[in-house]
């Protein structure tokens, strides 16, 4: 069965990484593909099926809206308890930033597919396949629940173990979230940050995920103007104990935003680990650039891949 690949794209084709690497195994492979109504036109003999953005996430409109929301505590509870009711959801995620309306364009993206599919959930500008997206589902497919990614045990830029009480961001994210109820947030703190940058499952069980994330996010009062995808993922998987599989960092996705215990190693501009080609990679622009041709070649060399020590 081939898998879907879901990602967003507000731009042209050539822009994304995830898509180039993508094309020797096109044929195998189904791409549900989210994008604005401007550059729906230019995806069309590249994806398989199209959803369109409501609005501009990122118009002039939009981030003077964000902007007001930002000053007024008060606006912003008003606009999570309209945002709550049916009516009015969908203007709630319209002003969300790209990352948080994600979640609820993957659901739409999801609609009407089989619920044994398999789909990948990627971003789409850091973020590549090494390996055909049809031969990495048929080696996980079978482990329960959604399959979820951690960052590792330490972080790439200062040694600190990579719990989401222990970040900073990922700390403030999860408050955010959940409105500063420090008593909501006890089951993530000393878990395994999760990278909310690929998320794997049967299409069913992902569209539940998603349910769950859009439901946490319209209950935030900064979800208009704060990144939270990542706290909501972490919070469905860790919080509301949502059947998933927790998958540690280069096994199957290495996020390069954490160090791996394991010898990692560029051959030919391809990344493997203990001698064995990991699937895809992610972040990789945190350490240089990538292009179908030659590959990944490092150009920022300062920072730090083998050890935090």
């Amino acid at each position: 069965m081939k898998p879907i690949v879901i990602f967003s794209a507000i731009g042209m084709p050539s822009d994304y990484v995830v898509y180039k690497s993508l094309q020797p195994w096109r044929s195998e492979c189904q791409i549900n593909l989210i994008t604005s109504k401007k550059f729906a036109p230019f995806w069309k003999e590249h994806a398989d099926r199209i959803i369109v953005t409501r609005g501009n996430s990122r118009g002039t409109t939009v981030i003077s809206i964000q902007k007001i929301l930002r000053r007024s505590k008060w606006l912003r509870s008003l606009v999570r308890v309209l945002g709550q009711t049916s009516v009015m959801s969908a203007l709630n995620y319209v002003l969300m930033p790209p990352h948080n309306s994600r979640h609820f364009y993957y659901r739409k993206a999801l609609k009407g597919e089989d619920s044994a599919r398999p789909v990948f959930l990627v971003d789409s500008r850091d973020l590549i396949f090494q390996i055909n997206p049809k031969v990495i589902a048929e080696t996980i497919f079978k482990l329960p629940g959604v399959i979820l990614f951690d960052e590792g045990n330490h972080s790439f830029k200062d040694g600190r173990e990579q719990k989401n009480g222990l970040s900073v961001a990922n700390l403030n994210w999860a408050l955010e979230l959940l409105n500063h109820k420090t008593e909501r947030i006890s089951q993530l703190l000393d878990r395994q940050i999760i990278n909310s940058g690929c998320i794997f499952g049967r299409s069913g069980e992902i569209q539940e995920f998603l349910r769950l994330s859009e439901k946490t996010l319209l209950a935030s009062n900064y979800s208009n103007i704060s990144l939270l995808d990542q706290a909501s993922v972490n919070y469905v998987a860790y919080g509301l104990s949502y059947p998933s599989t927790v998958l540690r960092n280069g096994e199957v996705v290495l996020n390069m935003c954490g160090v791996i215990s394991d010898e990692l190693e560029l051959k030919e501009g391809v990344f493997y680990s203990g001698g064995r080609m990991i699937p895809i990679v992610h972040q990789f622009d945190r350490y240089g650039i990538w292009n179908p041709i030659n590959k990944f070649e490092f150009t920022k060399r300062e920072y730090r891949i083998q050890s935090h020590s």
